[in-house]
């Protein structure tokens, strides 16, 4: 008698694989694609919101750098006390300082989201007007699907006696 040379001599058994051993691997094989795919998307999602965050916080420092460049006194507050004042640029681009929120926003990819600016007078010293100032807060968000992701820059700006 002939026997199959994919037959197991010991147990008569054919060699290879089982339909169970095949759905078995079949179904390791898809959980590891489904888990690679997962990762793919998650690696994207996070690169996608650090680049809406790196253009946030390019518009909150040329924000701030705008209102450094800024003559002191037309920026400080009429009175200064220590309310907190909101800043925004108007059409022909000067600076606006405002008891209001102005609800101001950009558009990082295509999607509204806010930016904020303040700013408020400080008394350093609680005496000499050499030691006083503005503290200048500008927030930008950047994920529009969390609104409370935001970028925040804090400076302060001191009156040079110009």
């Amino acid at each position: 008698m002939k026997t199959n040379p994919k037959q197991n001599k010991k147990t008569g058994r054919l060699a290879g694989a089982t339909l169970i051993e095949v759905i078995i691997a079949i179904i390791v094989l898809a959980i590891m694609a489904v888990c690679g795919a997962t990762a793919v998307h998650m690696s994207r999602s996070a690169i996608m919101i650090q680049n809406h965050k790196r253009e946030a916080l390019g518009w909150a420092n040329r924000r701030m750098d705008s209102i450094r460049a800024a003559y002191y006194p037309s920026i400080a507050p009429a009175t200064l006390n220590y309310t907190q004042y909101y800043v925004t640029t108007n059409s022909a681009g000067k600076i606006v300082v405002q008891a209001n929120n102005p609800n101001e926003g950009l558009i990082i990819n295509g999607h509204s989201v806010p930016i904020e600016t303040r700013l408020q007078y400080a008394d350093i010293d609680e005496g000499a007007a050499s030691f006083d100032g503005l503290i200048i807060k500008v927030s930008a968000g950047y994920n529009f699907m969390k609104p409370g992701d935001r970028v925040e820059l804090e400076s302060f700006y001191g009156d040079d006696g110009q």
